[in-house]
This record gives structure tokens, C-alpha cells and sequence, in this order.
């Protein structure tokens, strides 16, 4: 099992890119500072990095991935993942091979035995923030535990999605 959790942060270092959608992905010169232990034979043997993972449902939980909210909802994002163990989020209607150009960054760490992800990307209220999610891997479905948003713990759950395009692979996850 994996678990991720989110930190806000204000005033973290971004790029606003104009073009119509206002789209805002991290400094050219953004580093992940806590690049921790990740089992990258794992990590591979789990996850097949040639696919997107698309969200399948959202649903609020409890922080055992549990259920309990009234509904759950489809979502328009996607995760890339590296062979280094970076990840790349996006929206499936704005998409860009280019990371410089959209999407949010992260990194896949062990801490304490539990398979986390750390995600730098854009909020609503026009900030940049760190994203930390628990992640637990089940049944070819990928949950991702955000534990500290304001209304309470969201779990995305992501599914095995469309190859990954080779104009995608051209690009280095060098954060």
C-alpha cells in the first residue's frame, strides 16, 4: 500500500504561461529537495511506464482508501510515469508532450514502508502547492490518497490508459 499526503505552500516558484488557458507548471530549475528511497525494480515490476493512467472514479474516503462519501465522480486527469520514479500529471483536455509546457511534476518515494508521491502543481486560488498522496496498488487499479485537502481525504483511483505517445518520451523527467 501507497499513501500520499498534500502540503500547501505559498509562494512556490512557478512559470505563468499565457496562450489562453493559463496554464502554470513549475520553474525550469525546480528540484524535488526530498528525493527519498524508491525501489525502482519494484516500482517497474508494478507500474508499466509506456501507458497513461487515466482517473476512473473520486470518491471520498476515509484514510484506509475506505469509501464514504455519497457518490463518486469521473475525473479528466491522467498520470505519466518515469523510470526514475517521477511522475507527471495532466488534464486530458489540455494536453502537451512538452513538461516545460503543462502538467504538474512529481516524485514516487518510500517513507516508513508506504509508497507516497509528492506532486507539484497549480491550485484554483492561482498558487502553486505540494501535493503528498498515500498510494496503494490493487487489482490493476492505482489509489491515490490525498489526505489533507480541506474537505476532507480524496481518493483518485487510476486505471491503465492509452500508450504513451514516443513525442512524450523525447522529454526527460529531470525534476
Amino acid at each position: 500500500m501507497t499513501t500520499l499526503f498534500l502540503l500547501n505552500s505559498c509562494g512556490l516558484p512557478y512559470d505563468r504561461l499565457d496562450g489562453g488557458n493559463g496554464n502554470k507548471v513549475p520553474k525550469k530549475n525546480f528540484k524535488f529537495s526530498n528525493k527519498k528511497n524508491i525501489d525502482i525494480y519494484s516500482f517497474k515490476k508494478n507500474i508499466e511506464i509506456d501507458f497513461f493512467y487515466e482517473v476512473d472514479e473520486i470518491y471520498e474516503s476515509d484514510r484506509n482508501f475506505n469509501f464514504i462519501g455519497n457518490h463518486k465522480i469521473k475525473g479528466n486527469g491522467l498520470i505519466q510515469f518515469y523510470e526514475n520514479g517521477c511522475v507527471r500529471t495532466m488534464n486530458k483536455k489540455f494536453m502537451n508532450p512538452d513538461p516545460q509546457k503543462i502538467g504538474g511534476r512529481g516524485i514516487i518515494y518510500l517513507q516508513n514502508g508506504i509508497l507516497n508521491c509528492d506532486i507539484f502543481s497549480g491550485g484554483y486560488n492561482n498558487k502553486m502547492y505540494v501535493e503528498t498522496y498515500k498510494i496503494k496498488i490493487e487489482n490493476n487499479k492505482y489509489y491515490f490518497l490525498q489526505t489533507h485537502n480541506l474537505s476532507g481525504n480524496m481518493c483518485y483511483v487510476y486505471v491503465k490508459g492509452e500508450k504513451v505517445p514516443k513525442e512524450y518520451k523525447k522529454y526527460e523527467a529531470i525534476w
